[in-house]
């Protein structure tokens, strides 16, 4: 069944393809028709889904390295960026295609997830901070944000695990609510969001880097502030 695009096309569930379009629209437009014909290369040559995050993890780490270590451009770091955002798309096909979902790779997949959330914007802010003297604006400014960005997007997560955690939402009852829901402001910013790593590209090519940290950083301040107030307005107004 899965021996052709088609076949893969078809592991395309209506409820992945649904929390793909609220929650990440470039990934659901762009990446997964083309992560499709990714997948089935690797399918064909054995890769399995773990192994294709692990080289997400890896790519990751050396885009890290160089914008943290090195004083070049940041094309090649956001080009690997990138490549690991596409993989993140393919990894998740071959393991419902190859029937590979497990909770190591849930894990996994977790994990190089979490740190482009937590590293990405810290390492561009220090980078700036280090290297950007041609504005008249302090550099530690961009290093602040960045730091700020990233603490407050993962103090919103932390706030709606213990949300779900004492609600005591199962994980299909929380996807379900995601799937008969409108569409909500914080969805929209979301979507978005989803530009974030695609565009760093083109703002590097432009010599704007600093603009795009200042845009995704506030965005990101942003997406996290409507999606505490969204937990408070939940919370008080549960029955529970």
């Amino acid at each position: 069944m899965f021996n052709s695009i088609d076949g893969i096309k078809s592991s395309y569930t209506s409820e992945k393809r649904e929390s793909d379009r609220v929650n990440h629209y470039y990934g659901y437009a762009i990446l997964r028709p083309i992560g499709n014909y990714i997948a089935y290369c690797f399918i064909r040559i054995g890769l399995s889904a773990n192994a294709v995050t692990l080289i997400g993890l890896i790519l990751q780490l050396v885009a890290f390295y160089f914008i943290l270590f090195t004083s070049k451009s940041l094309i090649i770091p956001a080009l690997l960026i990138n490549i690991w955002l596409l993989l993140d798309f393919v990894d998740g096909t071959i393991a419902r295609v190859k029937n590979q979902q497990s909770i190591q790779g849930a894990y996994y997949d977790a994990l190089s997830g979490f740190l482009v959330e937590n590293i990405l914007h810290i390492s561009v802010g220090y980078y700036l901070f280090l290297h950007v003297n041609s504005i008249s604006i302090d550099p530690l400014l961009f290093l602040t944000i960045g730091i700020i960005s990233s603490l407050l997007f993962q103090f919103y997560r932390l706030a709606k695990y213990e949300y779900f955690r004492i609600v005591g939402y199962s994980m299909d009852m929380v996807q379900k609510k995601v799937q008969i829901s409108p569409i909500s402001t914080e969805q929209i910013l979301k979507g978005i969001k989803s530009f974030e790593i695609p565009t760093m590209v083109i703002f590097i090519l432009f010599g704007k880097i600093w603009i795009w940290f200042l845009i995704v950083c506030l965005f990101r301040i942003l997406i996290s502030i409507a999606g505490l107030w969204k937990l408070i307005l939940e919370v008080s107004t549960s029955n529970q």
